[in-house]
């Protein structure tokens, strides 16, 4: 015998309660989606085109005559993604800096960076 309270219906979603929680998951994705592009445009790597990525690597890999600074593939798309502005950046950015790098190489990774990758500083009013 059932137990009084139990409906055996009552326990599967409805077609219409399965169709709100899809909605309902989209909004959030869409919500997700918004949030991450707002991100991702206020990031320098928004600012970049094909030739300034180019350039830069083309530098970074010491072509034209500019010292192959032998940055790890993994550690040049850091640069190009994250244009770093200050030595503290690029430390984060590449293994053991401190033991591979000079204060002078640190320094042309942010004279290429400044070149090359970021925006142009724009006066607050």
């Amino acid at each position: 015998m059932e137990s009084p309270g139990k409906i055996g219906f009552a326990t599967k979603p409805t077609a219409a309660k399965k169709r709100l929680g899809k909605d309902k998951q989209l909004k959030e994705a869409d919500e997700v989606m918004k949030l991450a592009l707002e991100y991702l445009d206020k990031q320098p790597a928004a600012a970049q085109n094909t030739e300034q990525v180019a350039e830069c690597l083309k530098f970074l890999r010491g072509a034209d005559g500019a010292t192959d600074l032998k940055l790890r593939p993994e550690e040049r798309i850091q640069v190009i993604n994250l244009a770093p502005a200050n030595p503290v950046a690029v430390h984060a950015i590449i293994d053991d800096c401190d033991s591979r790098f000079s204060d002078e190489d640190i320094e042309e990774i942010l004279k290429l960076s400044k070149a090359h990758l970021q925006r142009p500083e724009v006066p607050k009013s």
